[in-house]
């Protein structure tokens, strides 16, 4: 399942599309490298089955104590280099101002969905780096799926807002006194960073092979 305002297909946006993270620079240059990417997206980014979605359960009750979590959601900010150049101006279309982020960069905001076997069901990369996650969240087209399966819940941060089937911790003046709220919240986030870091860094280095395979030489 991906969402996504696709630099590997848009030649618009695709000339300023550099992402850099921490653990991986990718430029796409050539055609080759975007049909790849297309091709092994599968692979990587797809809705859990029924199975995997009772084994990521049944894993984060063993392990954090919490029942029925099968997703874990999360926004990461994708690092430009510096400023967007040459983007598209238009009505709706976001400025350069708008991608100056939170964390004092020029980015986008990645909204990921996923689970603790490096499984990415869901990829969001419309949004420019100042959207909030909880806007993101409540746009995208994985949350009525999840709402309308209704089987399993996702642990989520303070930034996303709670529902029926979004679990986010208690804020810090409800848990300051309590100690079982300290500890639901403890837990909470290490469902988030074990299902998003796991999907994160499992994509990265697939598309850091690739940049290795295809984009060291100029076309």
């Amino acid at each position: 399942m991906i969402w996504i305002h696709n630099p590997l297909t848009d030649p618009d946006l695709e000339k300023f599309y550099g992402f850099y993270t921490g653990l991986v620079w990718i430029r796409i240059r050539n055609l080759g490298v975007r049909t790849q990417l297309v091709e092994i997206a599968p692979d990587y980014i797809r809705l859990s089955t029924e199975q995997e979605k009772a084994t990521t359960a049944a894993y984060i009750l063993r392990k954090h104590h919490l029942p029925n979590f099968a997703y874990g959601v999360d926004g990461m900010i994708i690092r430009f280099a510096g400023a967007p150049r040459d983007i598209p101006v238009g009505p709706g279309l976001a400025t350069v101002n708008q991608f100056y982020t939170r964390k004092g960069c020029y980015g986008i905001n990645a909204l990921i969905v996923g689970n603790e076997r490096k499984l990415i069901n869901a990829v969001d990369i419309d949004w420019h780096g100042s959207a909030h996650d909880a806007r993101i969240w409540n746009s995208s087209l994985i949350k009525p799926i999840i709402e309308e399966d209704r089987q399993y819940c996702v642990a989520a941060d303070a930034a996303f807002p709670i529902s029926d089937i979004l679990i986010k911790p208690f804020s810090i003046p409800e848990a300051r006194d309590d100690a079982r709220k300290r500890l639901f919240n403890r837990r909470l986030s290490g469902i988030v960073v074990i299902v998003i870091v796991a999907g994160i860094i499992y994509l990265l280095v697939c598309l850091g092979l690739i940049y290795e395979l295809f984009c060291n030489t100029e076309e």
